[in-house]
């Protein structure tokens, strides 16, 4: 027999969800159940399993590489143009 469904409404936007829901399917909010300890950081959480987050700013060196390694692809393909075009 199918367990009965419960819902809830969801803590920042007010819609109905599911009690068992993940996160709510209208604006993404994770749900705070009643199981789960008031106490729990989640981010802390995140930060103690996958670090602390870089600024969008600064990029890994090898990012920039790349990006001189296309810049020279381009220019030499631009300066082989010119002389087809040339003669």
């Amino acid at each position: 027999m199918p367990k009965s469904l419960q819902f809830m409404d969801c803590p920042e936007c007010s819609k109905r969800i599911r009690t068992d829901a993940a996160r709510c399917h209208h604006c993404g909010q994770v749900p705070w159940h009643d199981s789960q300890s008031d106490d729990f950081d989640y981010q802390e959480f995140l930060e103690n399993e996958f670090g602390k987050r870089r600024s969008p700013l600064t990029r890994p060196w090898w990012w920039y590489v790349a990006w001189c390694v296309l810049a020279v692809f381009v220019a030499g393909i631009l300066v082989d143009a010119l002389k087809v075009l040339q003669g």
